[in-house]
């Protein structure tokens, strides 16, 4: 597992920092945030890696949320593999 600074992850696409975005899905809600799973490549490695955030749900929420732009988060490392998927039409 690796870990990554938040303000890294929070800034991630800018080429300055070197991790690319790669995928985003909403896997939970609540009124007052929104969580998502993030995948994303350390373009140093070339690992993916995947990241749990958690978003106001509105701008009324911003910045209600404890964490430190230099706090080090823990980002497991994933695999890309492909799937199958049958469909009805």
């Amino acid at each position: 597992m690796a870990e990554f600074r938040l303000e890294d992850l929070q800034e991630m696409g800018y080429t300055a920092n070197g991790l690319a975005h790669v995928q985003e899905t909403i896997v939970g809600q609540s009124r007052w945030s929104v969580d998502y799973e993030v995948v994303f490549r350390d373009l140093a490695t070339g690992k993916y890696h995947e990241w749990y955030q958690s978003r106001p749900a509105t701008e009324m929420q911003e910045g209600q949320y404890d964490e430190s732009p230099d706090d080090m988060i823990e980002c497991p490392e994933v695999e890309r593999i492909q799937r199958t998927v049958w469909v009805y039409e």
